[in-house]
């Protein structure tokens, strides 16, 4: 099964348990691209983008070729 994981971490924690995930589902023989969701936005904003954007070709990929899709953000 191919998985994305998305993931927004202020503190590391929620990049740790993204990290677990990932860990145990290739365990299990899937496959997982993992994205840092702040880095998305990090290159949106080198690109001048200035609004909310359809993703970028290079994250389009993994998630259309995804069977499933997993967000994980801080509460605060």
């Amino acid at each position: 099964m191919k998985v994305v994981l998305l993931y927004f971490s202020t503190t590391g924690n929620t990049k740790h348990v993204a990290l677990g995930i990932q860990k145990a589902l290739e365990g299990a023989g899937h496959t997982v691209a993992l994205h840092d969701g702040f880095a998305m936005l990090k290159e949106y904003v080198a690109l001048g983008e200035s609004s909310v954007t359809p993703l970028t070709e290079k994250y389009q990929a993994d998630v259309v070729e995804a069977e499933v899709v997993g967000i994980g953000a801080y509460v605060s």
